[in-house]
């Protein structure tokens, strides 16, 4: 019963975290494959855990998950067999091509293509040294967290001053475009996670607005609430 039940347990508990991204429940859903691919197991039951996942990945968006792990730096074209399709540039480059089509609503430039294809080779400002992965991940290890990839690729955007505005209104064509559309994919939310939290762990929204106290606009409800969690996310949540 455990090796059939403790592995969906911590597939659930790892989706349903906090700091969950999309290639976090892809690496979970090949994990769970493999694990129920076994012939020591139950064969009815990796049966039946096989077709639901299969289920569930064919009604996924399979080239921004896809996407989603390549641009984990620590990961990249790596979680793919050698003859895989995604393990070369002509793989991966439509995928690219029409999430950046999808996000920003302009065909991308041939910057992109270079850089991307830079990327995936690891090659230039995009090699292992370059992004201090090491590092990072020793940073991350100390702190029993896993490695910020927004941060990482943030880290790798323009630099913009307090007097300066970036143009809203053009693409963001040009050496950082891999930069905007990793930035793009991994802020994507995969669960609840987030706004449950709000409702449950410290009962942040309760206190804010409750059956007493319950004449504040929504909006100054939702400012107070989001200024709450950014005290926390900075400082720290309050001992209990």
């Amino acid at each position: 019963v455990k090796a059939h039940l403790e592995p969906l347990a911590v597939a659930a508990n790892v989706t349903q975290s906090n700091l969950a991204q999309l290639d976090t429940v892809l690496a979970t859903l090949v994990n769970l494959f493999q694990i129920f691919t076994n012939p020591s197991l139950d064969p009815v039951v990796c049966t039946a855990v096989c077709a639901s996942l299969e289920k569930r990945w064919a009604k996924a968006d399979h080239p921004i998950f896809i996407l989603a792990m390549v641009f984990n730096p620590h990961i990249q074209v790596s979680a793919f067999v050698p003859n895989h399709p995604c393990r070369q540039f002509d793989g991966l480059w439509p995928s690219a091509y029409a999430m950046f089509v999808r996000f920003f609503n302009a065909a991308p430039n041939w910057e992109l293509c270079i850089e991307f294809l830079e990327y995936i080779r690891v090659e230039g400002c995009w090699s292992e040294a370059s992004l201090y992965l090491k590092d990072r991940q020793a940073d991350a290890d100390k702190e029993s967290v896993p490695v910020n990839l927004l941060e990482l690729w943030h880290e790798h955007g323009p630099i913009v001053y307090q007097d300066e505005k970036l143009d809203d209104s053009t693409p963001p064509n040009g050496l950082d475009s891999p930069v905007k559309l990793a930035r793009q994919i991994l802020s994507i939310v995969p669960n609840a996670a987030a706004t449950e939290w709000l409702f449950n762990q410290f009962s942040i929204f309760g206190i804010v607005h409750s059956r007493l106290r319950n004449h504040l606009h929504p909006n100054k409800v939702c400012k107070q609430v989001l200024l709450k969690v950014d005290i926390i996310a900075k400082f720290g949540a309050p001992v209990t």
